[in-house]
Formats: structure tokens, sequence, C-alpha cells
């Protein structure tokens, strides 16, 4: 494990410039000289052709003499899509477990650039190394007068990977710990910055929460304040760095368009009880598309009981209003046990609406789930899952035939 600095050399002509780094500079026609000199790795790696190598590595190694000697890595010239490959796994190849890894694409050639770019994703993940730092020292953008050289830092550029590869996730399976992750690494620009990336952080972890452990009002809580936090993360960043801010802007306004859709400021609310269980469907659908049955189904029993009760005007939060719609859903009969009749409403919502009979399956199901397969008569998973989807698919028509023999309106 150490810090490896990897230079790309071709065989072009190179023009001695001035590098500039920060505040520090080196004369040189040979970025990985410079590189070297600006971040003091533990070992240097200099990717060449045969044609480069004649031309430059000699001349390389000599002005590097006293400091530290660099080590060729051999590659292909890469005319064919094979070579490609044996040039990845080169690259791939000088890399080691807990690595930290810096790249100089300077003096690169072709498309080598973009197979650094996806060397370092491919060793981020199966050999837990660090990306320290991307550099292009930019030869044409140097000073005409000066014949200083800036060295672009293009880092950011990689962590937008990072970025996409994260707001992929959550949006597919609903986990924020890779967003929150490149959030807590955000530098600090500004104290402005900082509490906004800590509160878009909590704001996401809470949702991923809520949404895993199957509570839906806190969901619709955590969503219904998702816009401002983001909004107010969004007026926090550096005005110098717009540009740079662009792209996760574009990412975080596609997480809130995806979770848009749960928002109730007040899930809770007797009086808006049917715009709960709508929100609770949305739920149900979103567990239902992510393939996270267990919860869509650990939901689904609960949605049913809250229809009932919100379209009788009952509060879909009282247990023992619960417990009465739950046997009401099981069998008149046994609501009677309860001492209660059951009003006529109800019984038009749970017989007529059809309730009942998705709820002696939905019943079914979730016993299946809920006991892991422990029985020889275990379903297989795959018909577990068609089923889920089936009896999800039927959740909304459900909705919209209750409410219809109770009166409402969808």
């Amino acid at each position: 494990m150490s810090r490896k600095l990897i230079s790309f050399l071709g065989n072009m002509r190179l023009e001695e410039t001035t590098y500039c780094c920060g505040d520090q500079e080196h004369a040189t026609c040979y970025m990985a000289d410079a590189a070297t000199r600006f971040f003091a790795p533990d070992r240097v790696f200099v990717v060449v052709t045969a044609s480069a190598r004649e031309k430059h590595f000699a001349e390389l190694t000599r002005r590097m003499a006293g400091r530290m000697l660099p080590e060729p890595v051999d590659i292909p010239d890469g005319a064919a899509e094979h070579e490609l490959w044996t040039i990845f796994n080169q690259l791939a190849g000088v890399i080691d477990d807990g690595d930290q890894i810096l790249f100089d694409i300077t003096n690169s050639f072709r498309s080598l650039p973009m197979l650094a770019l996806l060397v370092t994703s491919f060793v981020r993940v199966v050999r837990n190394v660090t990306l320290e730092r991307i550099v292009y020292g930019a030869f044409e953008a140097r000073d005409q007068a000066t014949n200083r050289t800036p060295v672009f830092d293009l880092t950011p550029f990689a962590r937008l990977l990072d970025w996409t590869t994260a707001t992929d996730t959550f949006l597919r399976y609903g986990r924020a710990d890779g967003l929150a992750e490149l959030l807590n690494m955000m530098p600090a620009t500004t104290q402005a910055s900082t509490t906004g990336a800590q509160q878009l952080t909590a704001s996401l972890r809470s949702l991923t929460s809520a949404l895993h452990t199957s509570r839906p009002a806190e969901v619709m809580q955590r969503a219904a304040s998702l816009d401002q936090v983001i909004q107010q993360f969004r007026d926090d960043a550096p005005h110098g760095e717009a540009a740079a801010f662009e792209p996760l802007a574009l990412l975080l306004g596609r997480i809130e368009h995806e979770y848009r859709r749960f928002r109730h400021a007040h899930p809770h609310r007797r009086d808006q009880a049917r715009e709960i269980v709508d929100r609770q469907l949305d739920v149900i659908e979103w567990y239902a598309a992510k393939s996270m049955y267990v919860q869509a189904f650990t939901l689904a029993r609960e949605w049913l009981v809250s229809v009932v009760l919100a379209e009788v005007g009952a509060d879909i939060y009282h247990r023992e209003e619960r417990l009465f719609a739950e046997a009401a859903l099981g069998g008149f009969a046994a609501a009677k046990e309860t001492g209660r009749d059951v009003p006529d409403s109800m019984k038009h919502i749970v017989h007529r609406g059809r309730l009942n009979s998705l709820w002696e399956e939905i019943r079914i199901l979730r016993n299946d789930l809920a006991h892991a397969g422990m029985s020889r008569n275990a379903r297989p998973a795959s018909e577990v899952e068609a089923r889920v989807a089936r009896v999800c698919a039927q959740l909304r028509q459900a909705l919209a035939t209750a409410r219809a023999h109770s009166g409402g309106s969808s």
C-alpha cells in the first residue's frame, strides 16, 4: 500500500516549460518530472509504448535522478481493441490493494485518458483504492510571455462519476449512503456550504432509514422537506463554483423528481387521511418497482386497514380502530367478536370493494415472506415475486372501487 503516481508519456516532441501547481513551480519538458516534485509520491510509474520509451525514457530518468527513478509500464500501441484491454490490464496491474493513486494524463495519447478514468473507477471498487487526484499540465494554455504552464486538477470530473453512481443507487434502491459519504467529503469552502451539505446529508440518511424500515409517515415528512433542503444546498454553493456545481444540481434535481410523489407535510392529520392513503400507495408501488417485496407487503397489509378507516372517517393511527378494521377485513363474524357491530359503510367498502379478498392474499404472501420460506412446501422465490407484483398492481384499482362504494371519489 503506497502513494503511486501513474504518468503517461507518448512519443511526441515535448517542449520545455515551467509547470505551475499552486505555489509550486518546476521547469521541465516532462510533466512526470514536475508531478513527482509537486506531489512527492512513493513510486512513479510511466506508461510508454516501445517508441515512446526509446525516445524519452532515458532522458526522463536522467532528469529525475537523485530523487526517484521512474518505473516503465510497457504497453502496446493500442491499434486494436484487444490491445486496449491489454493496456487496461497493464494499468490495473501496477495498482495494489489500498493504494493512493495520482494520475498525470498530460503527455498521454489517443484513448489513454479515458482508460485511466475507467481504471480508476475499476480499482477503487475491486482494490479499495483511493484516487488522490488526476492532473493535466495544460501546455496549450501556457502564458506565452513567461512560458508558464498551469496544472489543472481534473479530480472533480472523476468525482462526478461517484456522484452519478451514488445518485443512481439512491434512485434505484432508496439508499443514500454513497451520497451522504460524498457530501461529507465536500470541501468546506464556506460555513454556509458546510451547513447546507450537513443538512442534506441528514435529510437523505433519514429518508433512507424511513424507506428501509417501512415508516411511511416519516417517508412523507422527509420527502416533503427534501425540496427545501436541496434548494438550500444549491443556494449555499459558492458563487465562484457555479459551473462545477451545475452537473451536481442536475443530479439533485433528479432526486427531487423521484421522491416528490411521496411528500406530505402532515401525515398524521385525520382530516387528510385519504391523501395520506394515496401517498402510502405511491410508496408501496415504489417498493414493488424496486423489488423491495418485504417492505411492499409489510406496508400493503397496513395500507388496506388504513383504506377502510379513511373511507369511514376513522383515525387511521388509532390502535383499537385498526384492530377492528383488521377484524372486519378478516371476516365480519370476527369483527363482531370485538363487541361492536360492523357499520354498513364499512361492509360495503370491504365486501363490494373486494378488499377482503386482497386482504387474504396479502396475509398469506406476507406470512410466506415473514417466515423466510422455512417450510418444505415453500414457494420458490420467483413465484413469490410474481405474486407480489401481481397483487401490488391491483391495489390502485381496489382503492378506486372501495371509494366508489363509500360514496367518495378517487
